[in-house]
């Protein structure tokens, strides 16, 4: 609703089925059970963005990288709430600069440099199906 995964049914072939299939909503949380997003995580994913998270980005959501926002290494979860498509040239920049990348609840993201000079800025992700 609005580019926000409320909750995710099995994928199913008729819309009888996909309305009992989200009466049983599939876990998009995984803690540190695992490191990689799951399919399902991913397709959720592709239900909020059109492209990489990175404003004026245009590379398609299809080909991006989750990024834990709160990184592995430092005890992220794989959680929806803590994951962000990033397309490999942003991803790899981010690392590399070592970007401060914060979300907010919206999933608006603020993007500063080490220094804490802000880069960019941008709003939720359902301003990119407007």
């Amino acid at each position: 609703r609005d580019g926000v995964v409320i909750a995710q049914g099995d994928p199913v072939p008729t819309y009888d089925q996909l309305v009992q299939s989200l009466t049983w909503p599939v876990g998009l949380d995984h803690g540190r059970s695992r490191r990689h997003a799951s399919i399902r995580q991913r397709r959720a994913l592709r239900a909020m963005y059109r492209t990489c998270a990175i404003p004026g980005c245009a590379r398609h959501v299809s080909i991006t990288e989750a990024h834990h926002i709160h990184y592995w290494e430092h005890g992220g979860h794989t959680d929806l709430a803590n994951l962000l498509p990033l397309c490999r040239h942003h991803h790899d920049r981010l690392h590399a600069e070592r970007w401060q990348l914060t979300m907010d609840a919206d999933r608006a993201i603020t993007v500063r440099a080490r220094d804490g000079t802000l880069l960019m800025a941008t709003g939720p992700p359902n301003e990119q199906w407007e």
